[in-house]
């Protein structure tokens, strides 16, 4: 994860892009705050991204209905998803409540939600849908869900 929480999720085949503005336009990620959050197969992108949802329905304001629900409905659906009680409409309804704050929060905090998404489902697409069929992936294997 680049850029901090409203980062990117990059793969492995990343890891020598230079952290500077231009060659992480090139990858679709920013510098954001200048975190760079390291990850092994041990860790669960889809609890990441949990993680990271939850942070910013904490920290909406509520002032706007788009960052407010949006935030909400997302925390629900990758619950949804993590538990395997979900089914395959709920990624693309992700993007679709991302791209729709994107476009229509009143402040950065609800726009910047679409990058971590969108990098995390198009990047790591497995996991997401090894937990949506009811398997865990595998740095989930064994742990309690």
């Amino acid at each position: 994860l680049i850029g901090g929480a409203a980062g990117a999720f990059l793969t492995s085949q990343d890891l020598d892009v230079r952290l500077d503005f231009d060659s992480l336009a090139g990858q679709a990620a920013v510098l954001g705050s200048g975190a760079v959050l390291v990850m092994d197969e041990t860790a669960c992108i889809v609890d990441m991204l949990g993680s990271i949802l939850r942070f910013f329905r904490h920290e909406s304001c509520g002032q706007c209905v788009p960052c407010r629900v949006g935030t909400d409905l997302l925390v629900r659906l990758l619950e949804g998803i993590r538990r395997g009680m979900a089914n395959g409409e709920a990624l693309s309804r992700m993007v679709e409540i991302v791209d729709v704050m994107r476009l229509s929060s009143l402040c950065p905090l609800g726009q910047s939600l679409a990058l971590p998404v969108r990098s995390a489902l198009e990047n790591f697409r497995e996991e997401f849908l090894a937990h949506l069929e009811g398997h865990p992936c595998p740095a989930c294997s064994g742990r309690p869900q």
